[in-house]
């Protein structure tokens, strides 16, 4: 089955990073999960790089299996890429004396880093560009495999049993429009999670590293004027946090027909209600006022329901308690 991977934003830009970071000649292995039976820590597509120095980032498992694998990776890949299973499906199974935690069969490729990055560089494409890839993996050859195979566009390859079609697409791209002290956590708990944060906000004293170290874009300039030269795409989130009636409503104006996946706007119903009413805008993908129903009061708690609202949209999810119980009392 082909594969998507947007729930590993943050775990992409850990690799993309350490790839980055490795000087010239640098031996590195990268091991992918490529299949899995019941219950299992991580899913197909997951992935962790190794150096003969230690674990350079990512994860497949909590924490055992990656431990077996810094001892054993750079011997298993003297002749080539193998596929290795970890089964610990039986009741007691342990890996090395550490239990997974799951009851359940990881199947993963581990691989030399190819000198050019290999699958890496692929992502790294991908987020540069902010256009997804697809790319094929052979995985049926339990000794040496295969070359990745790479696939620019949206088109799914035709695939077979024998290979793994994984998506790879590019973070959300969060824009927040207004730099107030309300701003600072949404902006930080967005990129904690591996989103691109672009804050906007006309106010120079406002916007600024100091106040937003973890954004990846700041712009000073009118939030209007702004989004003249911003590039949306349907993996992109808009929150309105400006607090200006007039601000809100002209950008409001011109998410008319926008691709975006999820435009929020802080503030009550009513507020929005006056925004949008006189002039009939229209704005897919609208969600005000923004965030999940969790109590929130202060800016934290506030930001925790925007961000948590804007991913259970991303994700075509509702946001309910996965336990199934209501915490209305």
């Amino acid at each position: 089955m082909p594969y998507s991977s947007k729930l590993l934003m943050r775990e992409h830009k850990e690799l993309i990073r350490a790839w980055r970071g490795l000087t010239a000649g640098t031996e590195a292995v990268l091991v992918t999960v490529v299949a899995t039976q019941g219950s299992t820590y991580r899913r197909k597509g997951a992935r962790m790089l190794l150096t003969r120095d230690g674990w350079a980032a990512g994860s497949i498992s909590g924490g055992c299996i990656e431990g077996e694998l810094y001892g054993t990776a750079f011997d298993r890949t003297e002749e080539g890429a193998v596929r290795v299973r970890f089964d610990t499906s039986k009741p007691g199974d342990e890996i090395f004396g550490y239990g997974t935690g799951c009851s359940g069969i990881a199947d993963v490729i581990v691989e030399r880093l190819a000198a050019d990055g290999g699958v890496l560089r692929v992502l790294d494409e991908v987020h540069q560009s902010r256009s997804p890839m697809w790319i094929e993996t052979e995985i049926q050859d339990l000794q040496r495999l295969g070359e990745f195979k790479v696939h620019a566009g949206r088109e799914l390859p035709a695939g077979s049993e024998s290979t793994m079609a994984e998506q790879l697409r590019p973070p959300i791209h969060l824009i927040i429009v207004g730099a107030g002290h309300d701003a600072i956590p949404v902006a930080s708990l967005g990129t904690m999670l591996g989103w691109d944060v672009t804050v906007v906000d006309g106010r120079a004293s406002y916007a600024t590293p100091q106040r937003f170290p973890d954004a990846q874009k700041i712009i000073v300039k009118s939030p209007d004027q702004a989004f003249s030269e911003l590039a949306l795409d349907p993996e992109t989130a808009v929150v309105l946090m400006s607090h200006s009636f007039t601000i809100d409503r002209a950008i409001l104006d011109r998410l008319a027909g926008h691709p975006a996946f999820y435009v929020g706007l802080l503030g009550p119903r009513r507020r929005a209600e006056q925004i949008m009413g006189v002039a009939e805008i229209e704005v897919p993908n609208f969600y005000t006022p923004v965030g999940l129903d969790i109590g929130a009061e202060d800016p934290a708690e506030i930001a925790l329901a925007i961000v948590s609202e804007i991913q259970a949209v991303h994700n075509h999810k509702t946001g309910a308690s996965l336990s199934g119980k209501s915490h209305i009392h």
